[in-house]
C-alpha cells in the first residue's frame, strides 16, 4: 500500500513515495521503493514488492529506456512468476503490486511513464496483465481518494508548479487520512526521485517526527 506519486515535468519525471515497509511478522521497517538505472535513464517504482523490481532492474542495468519498454515486462514477467512460486508471501502480495516505469525516451524524444500489474484488475481501462502501459495523466497518485470530497483537493495539482517537499508531504498526509489501511502503510518519510535526460538522483525531502509514524499493521 505504498504511496506513489508519479509527475512528468516538461524536462524530468519525479517519483515520490514513502519510505514505510513491513517485515512477515508486522514489525514495521525504513524501506526503499524505487530503483535507479542510471545508464536508461530511468526509474522503476513498485507499489507492493520491491524486491521484484530490484532483482528485475539488476537484470537490465545496461539496457536502454526504450528497451525497457519493449522487453522490461517479459524480464519481470518471468522473475515475479519464480519468486511467486518459491515465496508465500510474494503470492500473497500479488494483488497489491504494481510496477512504474519512468524514463527517457531517446526514440521518441520525449518523457514517458508506465505502468504495469501481475493480473486483470485494470483490464478494463484497457491495462493487460504483465504489460506496460503508458500512463498519459501528468500526475498520478496512489493509492487515490475513496470519495470524490476526498479527492477535490487534489483536482488544481499542477505538474509544473508541484512543489516536491510542500506538495509530496501534503498529498501523502492526505492519503493517510483517507483510510486506516492507509495510515497504517505510509510513513517515515517522502523520498525524491528523479530522472532527467543526464541521469537520475534521490533524495529524502521530508522526514516525519517518530510520534507521526503509523505503526498499526497494514
Amino acid at each position: 500500500m505504498t504511496s506513489i506519486i508519479k509527475i512528468r515535468r516538461k524536462r524530468e519525471i519525479v517519483i515520490l513515495t514513502d519510505g514505510l515497509g513491513r517485515e512477515p511478522n508486522g514489525a514495521a521497517q525504513t524501506c526503499g521503493k524505487c530503483t535507479m538505472l542510471p545508464r536508461a535513464p530511468a526509474l522503476m517504482a513498485s507499489r507492493g514488492i520491491p524486491l521484484m523490481t530490484n532483482i528485475a532492474a539488476a537484470h537490465c542495468t545496461t539496457w536502454s529506456f526504450d528497451r525497457l519498454v519493449a522487453e522490461g515486462a517479459d524480464v519481470y514477467r518471468t522473475i515475479f512468476q519464480q519468486y511467486s512460486a518459491a515465496l508465500p508471501e510474494v503470492k500473497q502480495l500479488a494483488g497489491r503490486e504494481e510496477v512504474s516505469l519512468a524514463g527517457w525516451s531517446e526514440v521518441e524524444q520525449r518523457f514517458a511513464i508506465y505502468l504495469l500489474v501481475p493480473d486483470n484488475r485494470y483490464e478494463s481501462a484497457g491495462i493487460k496483465p504483465f504489460t506496460f502501459t503508458e500512463q498519459q495523466e501528468p500526475i498520478g497518485i496512489a493509492p487515490g481518494p475513496l470519495t470524490e470530497e476526498q479527492g477535490a483537493p487534489l483536482f488544481d495539482l499542477d505538474a509544473e508548479k508541484f512543489d516536491l517537499l510542500v506538495d509530496g508531504r501534503r498529498v501523502m498526509e492526505m492519503q493517510q487520512s483517507w483510510a486506516p489501511e492507509y495510515r497504517a502503510a505510509i510513513g517515515v518519510h517522502v523520498m525524491c526521485y528523479r530522472v532527467n535526460q543526464s541521469g537520475v538522483s534521490a533524495s529524502v525531502v521530508y522526514r516525519w517526527p517518530e510520534d507521526h509514524e503509523p505503526t498499526a499493521r497494514a
